[in-house]
């Protein structure tokens, strides 16, 4: 039983526990409880014959047969109906069943491998899930963290996954620059692992060309929301401190600090982009015309070296 918060890798890690097993050679099956309707999910585990309903014009070999001399993943077990969770149980037990609409039973032995990032007792006690079979799940209870609380894992998962995606897509493997990583250490990545790969593939599309990934190559959200959150921001390959407040009673408005911070991150900009405004412009996601009123609202470039941009 594998237990962790959506995205934390746990179909990837019931995968290497399958590769690890004596049964490695056989299939490895997954289905997603929560994914299919009820209705249908008696069919894709069990199978059915033709003629088991309308619709089943021939007979269908079901994912738990599938995964004979295997392993069966179940993702969200948590979301098993109650009304397949007794016939489920049988089936670790006596390693038969009957697929719907069969007047015979069948045999599957396979190793199976459950994973939820629900709180299963608490289902038990609201009569959401058989207690039976929590206790036949938990002969091996696996924990995930999540990835905010494994930060040392970042650099190197971010560095497997990219080089996956480079060669899915057929180019060069690209590096990862030392703002680009700080960025990533500083998110809290509430969608976790999974989140992850979705920023690093959108990073390497806005990339373009470019042999590194830096900040500005992540997604405007992220960027965003790494701004509100932290007090410390990653500019131009540094962490560079956001102004601090002094004490009370002079505590400053909200206008003084917001402006403070876009100062000095226009100053970075500068300094990071050296000088090119299409650079500054695409790395900031900020128009031409309102990053030159900027940098005249903060006077960081003589008016006649603004104008010839």
């Amino acid at each position: 039983l594998v237990l962790g918060e959506s995205g934390t890798g746990k179909e990837l890690l019931a995968r290497r526990i399958h590769a690890a097993s004596p049964r490695n050679g056989g299939p490895f099956v997954a289905v997603n409880c929560g994914a299919l309707p009820h209705d249908l999910l008696e069919s894709e585990l069990f199978g059915h014959v033709r003629g088991a309903f309308t619709g089943a014009d021939k007979d269908r070999e079901g994912l738990i047969l599938q995964a004979d001399g295997g392993a069966l993943f179940l993702d969200e077990v948590g979301e098993l109906p109650l009304s397949l969770q007794k016939a489920f149980l049988r089936v670790l037990q006596a390693h038969r069943f009957r697929p719907v609409g069969a007047e015979r039973e069948v045999e599957s032995h396979f190793q199976l491998i459950a994973a939820t990032n629900r709180d299963l007792d608490e289902l038990v006690e609201v009569g959401h899930f058989r207690k039976d079979l929590l206790f036949r799940l938990r002969t091996t209870v696996i924990h995930l963290p999540p990835l905010r609380d494994r930060p040392e894992d970042i650099e190197g998962l971010s560095r497997h996954y990219l080089r996956q995606i480079c060669d899915r897509r057929g180019i060069p493997s690209k590096a990862i620059g030392d703002d680009f990583l700080a960025a990533l250490l500083t998110y809290r990545w509430p969608g976790n692992v999974r989140e992850l790969i979705a920023v690093l593939e959108r990073s390497l599309i806005v990339s373009e060309a470019a042999q590194t990934l830096h900040f500005q190559h992540l997604p405007q959200s992220l960027r965003i929301c790494i701004r509100k959150s932290t007090i410390r921001q990653p500019l131009n390959g540094q962490i560079t401190d956001l102004p601090t407040a002094p004490p009370a009673p002079h505590f400053p408005t909200w206008e003084q600090v917001r402006c403070e911070c876009e100062g000095r991150y226009l100053r970075d900009l500068l300094s990071f982009c050296e000088g090119d405004i299409q650079r500054a412009c695409r790395a900031s996601a900020i128009s031409r015309s309102r990053l030159y009123a900027l940098f005249r609202k903060h006077a960081l470039l003589p008016r006649r070296t603004v104008s010839t941009w």
